[in-house]
């Protein structure tokens, strides 16, 4: 019988280790309302690296990123999340990847879209880069005469490069470039 209170102080205990395990460790907290950026209490940085059906409805999958909490912030666009973040060294993705981008000189445009002293950076890649590689090989542009007039993260966007005007679709499939002409333009600026 003196073992009975023994096991009941120690199944106390086990139970409000776990609970405070859960509460300090475990518990993420959004940065800035951020649906991508998390910390713990503990100050350790996250993002939601949760896919698929079993994932969502059971539970949250997270991967702690290599960054720097006291100088932490993530990019608000109108009050959203824009999908960027950086800390004192580097600019981080929604899927917590380093991007190559000049933290001193970056600034967000659109959710997905952002601008450094390099130039412009849809997603986690050079816009340039990603309209050569991703979309169509036959367009090379130089990302210092590139400008872009036009942005809709869910569709297209209008680029102005050597006085000529371009549709860039992102979206629905295939993506695609085409020269705008100029009486069409004004369609494309919302």
């Amino acid at each position: 019988m003196k073992l009975l209170p023994k096991v009941i102080v120690a199944l106390f205990f086990l139970v409000l280790s776990v609970f405070f395990y859960y509460k300090i460790v475990l518990e993420k907290i959004p940065i800035n309302n951020s649906k991508h950026f998390f910390k713990n209490k503990i100050n350790q940085i996250f993002v939601d690296n949760t896919t698929g059906c079993l994932d969502i409805c059971f539970s949250r999958s997270y991967e702690k990123i290599p960054a720097d909490i006291e100088t932490f912030t993530v990019y608000l666009q109108k009050e959203e999340d824009s999908g960027y973040a950086k800390d004192k060294q580097a600019i981080f993705y929604k899927d917590g990847e380093k991007i190559d981008a000049d933290p001193s000189s970056f600034r967000v445009i659109g959710m997905d879209l952002a601008k450094d002293k390099y130039g412009y950076i849809i997603y986690k890649n050079r816009l340039v880069d990603y309209i050569s590689t991703d979309i169509d090989k036959n367009f090379i542009f130089n990302p210092s005469k590139l400008e872009v007039v036009y942005y809709d993260p869910f569709d297209y966007l209008v680029i102005k490069y050597e006085n000529k005007h371009y549709l860039i679709r992102l979206n629905p499939q295939p993506k695609s470039v085409s020269l705008i002409q100029t009486e069409d333009l004004q369609r494309y600026l919302r």
